[in-house]
């Protein structure tokens, strides 16, 4: 969710601002934090905080439905051995494999989908 609403921010970036700013003699530092950030701000705010609300709701969701049967999914699984265990080694490891497997799902979908249906504010 954070990279497809990341890439609609992107793609709705004007660079005549940027270019505009360049000429009025404005370094690439300033051009980034006051023409792009504000311009691409809400974009990424707005992944960020999906990005979240999803995650706390899938680790809560998952968590209530465990119940007392010992069948863990992955979320409650990385919680249940930092509670025990602490930050260890196996525990990084474990968070590090979920984020690359979703990683590769996210990729892997817009490789083949592509962002053809990223238009700038429709996603269908």
């Amino acid at each position: 969710m954070m990279l497809l609403s990341s890439i609609v921010a992107f793609r709705r970036l004007e660079v005549s601002y940027e270019e505009a700013a360049a000429c009025l003699g404005a370094t690439g530092l300033k051009r980034f934090i006051y023409i792009v950030l504000p311009l691409i701000g809400p974009g990424i705010t707005s992944g960020i905080l999906l990005t979240f609300v999803l995650s706390f709701n899938e680790f809560i969701t998952a968590f209530l439905l465990a119940g007392p049967t010992g069948i863990l999914t992955a979320p409650v699984k990385v919680f249940d051995d930092i509670s025990h265990a602490g930050m260890l080694g196996f525990v990084a490891a474990e968070a590090s494999i979920l984020q690359i497997i979703s990683l590769t799902i996210i990729f892997v979908y817009l490789k083949i989908v592509g962002t053809r249906y990223l238009k700038g504010t429709v996603f269908f």
